[in-house]
């Protein structure tokens, strides 16, 4: 890598590419870069998505490229124009795409479009245990099927559909489908490959604010599941600190990933806590009493459909991450984003007094 990299961004509009491109280029961290190419997926404006949200999107994109970022609309579906675009950039920082089995494909795409452009740095978002929820779900699906066949010989009316409904929600389709990214990424022949995946998002707690505001309550459908939230403000620094200090040893690098190993940070927050240890700690940082309520996962669905502000793809994804929770499958602490940043990330009271303006019970 001669010079200063280029680097694309793909996926760019969403919360995770913002928060990593707002850190690529700021001036802290932009003479790293040359040109940092904000990726946005033409395709997107053939799907059908709310209009709150394509405007959430188009203000994304549009402050990135108010701090200088370069916007590139791409094809996810084409891999040969994929490949044109990126025969010039050195570094490729995956979103990936959260749709089905279409999602898969795109992503495999960008992979396969790196490999032939020969990007030489590809890094990916990913998120913790999907690797458990991969092996976990092959397991469900075993099991799910028997009982399948199982009911096929049962009266179809004396069937619960609500029962039927809560056993889907319980196959990791989106974390497998992330795995299976990870793992194209892993087998492909590019130079230098990381993988950050990260544990449950601070900033999901804002999708939940309507309950704490109005009736002092933090719903979950986590049970006494604990785990350990990060901000995504802080994932994002993290990247950016892991590929500026690539940069800075980059010659040490080039000869350590002579044999294409792939490199897997795990961003997550520094104290494993359950519902109420959280709902405490919201008590204390906002002055007022907040309490753990366990709620069903369609309770959490419409609370989070009611804000608005979040995509199908993301509240599937949630739900299944509440679910690992509940299992007892989610409780991961590491370290490893105190040693990119240089110290500890923000904690569950830091982040609620800063949006405490969202979080503050009504009277």
């Amino acid at each position: 890598m001669e010079g200063k990299p280029n680097v694309f961004i793909t996926h760019a509009d969403t919360m995770a590419g913002y928060h990593i491109g707002s850190w690529m280029l700021k001036q802290t961290y932009r003479e790293w870069f040359n040109n940092i190419y904000i990726g946005v997926n033409q395709r997107r404006q053939e799907q059908e998505e709310r209009q709150d949200i394509r405007q959430l999107r188009e203000h994304w994109k549009r402050e990135l490229e108010q701090y200088g970022g370069k916007i590139r609309e791409y094809n996810p579906e084409d891999e040969r124009s994929l490949e044109q675009e990126f025969q010039k950039i050195d570094i490729v920082m995956i979103i990936p795409h959260v749709k089905g089995r279409e999602g898969v494909k795109y992503n495999k795409n960008i992979i396969r479009a790196c490999e032939r452009a020969q990007v030489r740095c590809v890094g990916m978002m990913s998120v913790i245990r999907v690797d458990r929820a991969a092996e976990g779900d092959r397991d469900r699906r075993r099991d799910l099927s028997r009982e399948r066949s199982r009911e096929r010989s049962r009266e179809r009316e004396n069937i619960d559909e609500s029962a039927r409904r809560d056993r889907r929600d319980h196959e990791y389709r989106r974390l497998a489908e992330f795995y299976e990214t990870e793992r194209a990424l892993e087998r492909s022949d590019i130079d230098h490959k990381c993988i950050f995946r990260s544990g449950f998002w601070l900033e999901n707690f804002l999708l939940l604010k309507s309950h704490i505001r109005e009736r002092s309550q933090l719903q979950l459908p986590t049970g006494d599941g604990r785990f350990a939230p990060v901000s995504l403000q802080d994932i994002s620094h993290g990247v950016v600190c892991s590929i500026v200090e690539a940069l800075r040893n980059k010659t040490q690098e080039s000869r350590r990933r002579r044999n294409r190993g792939t490199d897997i940070w795990k961003f997550t927050g520094e104290q494993l806590l359950n519902g109420n240890q959280i709902a405490q700690k919201m008590s204390q940082a906002l002055n007022e009493e907040v309490r753990f309520k366990e709620v069903s996962v369609r309770d959490t669905e419409q609370t989070m459909k009611e804000t608005q502000m979040v995509t199908k793809a993301r509240m599937e994804l949630l739900v299944e991450i509440y679910e690992m929770i509940r299992r007892h499958e989610f409780d991961l602490v590491t370290r490893h984003l105190e040693e990119v940043l240089g110290e500890k990330p923000r904690t569950v009271e830091e982040f609620v007094k800063k949006y405490s303006n969202e979080f503050k019970p009504r009277k």
